[in-house]
This record gives C-alpha cells, sequence and structure tokens, in this order.
C-alpha cells in the first residue's frame, strides 16, 4: 500500500512558507506537499516520530483578490525519511497529521487543494 491511498484527502505539490515551532525551537521552511490533513515538509534535522508540533501555515487565496491566509494549528510527526540529496540541501522528510484545526480553516485548506488541483501536474 502506497502512503497516497492511505490518505484521506488529496494532496497537491505546494511551496507554501510554513512555521514550525516544538519545544523552544521555531524554524521557517516551505511545503512539499499539502493537503486538509497534513503536509510534508524538508528539514535539515530529523524529528522523532510522535513529536508535537505548533505549526503556522501561509496560504494564498489563489482567487480575484491576492491574500493569504494565515492558518495556526497543531501537527504531530507521522514520518521522518531522509531526503532525496541530489533534490535538495535539506536532509529529512517530515509528514505531519494535523491533530486540531478549526473547520474554517479546514475548508481553506481544501479549497486551496482543489484549485491548485487542477493545474496539471500537481495532485499528488
Amino acid at each position: 500500500m502506497t502512503h497516497s491511498e492511505r490518505r484521506r484527502s488529496p494532496r497537491v505539490k505546494s511551496g507554501i512558507p510554513v512555521k514550525i515551532s516544538m519545544d523552544e525551537n521555531d524554524f521557517i521552511t516551505q511545503t512539499a506537499d499539502l493537503g486538509a490533513s497534513g503536509a510534508l515538509f524538508r528539514t535539515e534535522q530529523a524529528i522523532p516520530l510522535m513529536s508535537r508540533l505548533a505549526v503556522t501555515l501561509l496560504v494564498p487565496s489563489l482567487g480575484k483578490k491576492q491574500s493569504t491566509r494565515k492558518i495556526i494549528c497543531q501537527g504531530v510527526v507521522v514520518r521522518c525519511l531522509p531526503a532525496d540529496s541530489k533534490l535538495t540541501s535539506e536532509k529529512y522528510n517530515i509528514a505531519i497529521y494535523f491533530t486540531s484545526l478549526k473547520e474554517a480553516d479546514k475548508k481553506t485548506l481544501l479549497r486551496f487543494v482543489q484549485k491548485t488541483a487542477q493545474k496539471p501536474g500537481m495532485i499528488r
């Protein structure tokens, strides 16, 4: 079974800014893919499985009016694998599952995924 077969909602390739906070440490990176239930991003350091993270996403509207929606939620690390060093300088692919996400924010993410999925080659 592949990872995509286990997902409850589709993911799209996206490089939106994300701030990750864990313990006393914060870092900024970009998502590699994003869905309404989780995201994948890359880091220099491994993050242990089941680590709880505070997540801040800056999701573009993709509408006529250019705006960005700040989504603040909690997540848990469900995968930490070595990244393909030929493709990126970051060393680890980190997959997180959103554990607390407001319903309005989930709808925002669903709209973003649906609009982005309409672009060729963006669905995962």
